[in-house]
């Protein structure tokens, strides 16, 4: 992930639209109808316009109601579908074909979209979304907040000190498929606009993205106006350790635009905080909150 990701800002909203319906082109009868690219919009440049990054398996539905609070409260909002997505076939094998660079260079690309729906643009996402957001937060000076909700950085069931070499090792054995709940398997439990199981190379790719961003943050600030990350003390999936790290390291560098939010543990939310498909959901209470730190 060396090289540069090359960006092209829209100049205008007209030129944000028909970029938008591009992607919208590639919503064809093989896409779920649940999982499209999803654009809401006050019919022309909004004083303030919000991307939202979906996690990996996930889709845009995710941010289903979400988007709407954005929306009544002046928004431009822009949900794209990344690319292997969001499938009707949830077993899809299309997922192995994910890289690192592609979801970089297709966040870019969303984020040259956003510059022309908004003279603001906050850039949010969850998991997958979170980490790639923090790439927008350390590459974007166009970008007037990033916002890494519960960013995959790291999981609870491997040690951190390992996480880098089981990295390499992912990407250097077979790309496989495994269950994200081993018991359920592809059981059709909501929210079934994601996948059942992922794909250990794009898992690795997402993982890497977020080590390259720990280290760059130990010498770096963030060049976004800037940076919310918000993390769940019970998520039953990522380890915030890494997340505080890097939050701790751009204060170090003397960073005045960057804040932490932690959930309060007595909430016992799951990783998935935002989907209002998920049957452990609280959204009532989430919701409130992540508008009020995000749109406050």
């Amino acid at each position: 992930m060396k090289d540069k990701i090359a960006s092209s800002p829209a100049q205008t909203y007209d030129e944000a639209i028909a970029r938008i319906q591009a992607l919208q082109s590639l919503d064809t009868e093989e896409i779920n109808p649940l999982s499209h690219t999803s654009f809401l919009s006050h019919g022309s440049r909004a004083k303030r316009a919000i991307l939202l990054l979906h996690g990996y398996t996930s889709s845009p539905r995710l941010y289903i109601r979400l988007a709407d609070e954005f929306f009544r409260r002046g928004y431009n909002v822009f949900v794209p579908r990344f690319p292997h997505h969001g499938l009707q076939d949830r077993m899809t094998g299309d997922l192995a074909n994910q890289t690192g660079r592609e979801l970089l260079a297709f966040t870019a690309q969303a984020v040259d979209i956003a510059c022309g729906l908004g003279d603001e643009v906050t850039v949010a996402g969850l998991s997958m979304g979170g980490v790639l957001s923090l790439w927008v937060a350390m590459h974007r000076p166009d970008v007037t907040l990033a916002c890494a909700i519960a960013p995959a950085l790291a999981f609870r069931a491997l040690p951190l000190p390992l996480t880098s070499a089981a990295m390499r090792a992912f990407l250097l054995l077979p790309n496989r498929f495994l269950w994200w709940d081993p018991a359920l398997k592809d059981a059709l439990v909501p929210p079934l606009h994601g996948y059942p199981r992922y794909a250990t190379h794009g898992l690795a790719h997402i993982v890497q993205i977020g080590l390259d961003l720990r280290a760059q943050a130990r010498a770096a600030l963030p060049v976004a106006g800037s940076v919310l990350i918000v993390t769940n003390p019970t998520d039953e999936s990522v380890d915030n350790s890494f997340a505080k790290e890097i939050i701790a390291s751009w204060k170090a560098l003397g960073a005045a635009n960057v804040r932490l939010y932690d959930f309060d543990a007595r909430h016992n939310l799951v990783h998935d905080l935002i989907d209002p498909d998920q049957l452990k959901q609280q959204v009532d209470l989430v919701y409130p909150i992540l508008l009020d730190l995000i749109a406050g």
